[in-house]
């Protein structure tokens, strides 16, 4: 949900999750880099309940007093984004 925020700003609003997100079986191929489009994107309510996962989950590692590390961006973006550069 995030990344398509910050993909929809990039790109004034004209991003198309279908032509990069993969379907949710697919999503850890995908963070890796390895393929884009494959039977996706997820739902909105799938990516919903997961955003709310993520935050409860994070929520808890703080109550704990762990500090949550995040993974980092790997420089895999849309091919929308790139060409729109160009």
């Amino acid at each position: 949900a995030i990344w398509e925020r910050v993909f929809q700003r990039l790109l004034k609003g004209k991003f198309d999750p279908a032509q990069y997100f993969t379907g949710e079986v697919y999503l850890s191929w995908h963070r890796m880099g390895n393929i884009q489009r494959l039977m996706g994107p997820p739902s909105k309510r799938w990516m919903k309940q997961q955003l709310v996962l993520q935050h409860k989950i994070l929520q808890r590692m703080k109550e704990l007093g762990i500090v949550p590390i995040l993974p980092g961006f790997n420089g895999y973006i849309p091919l929308q984004l790139v060409k729109s550069v160009k």
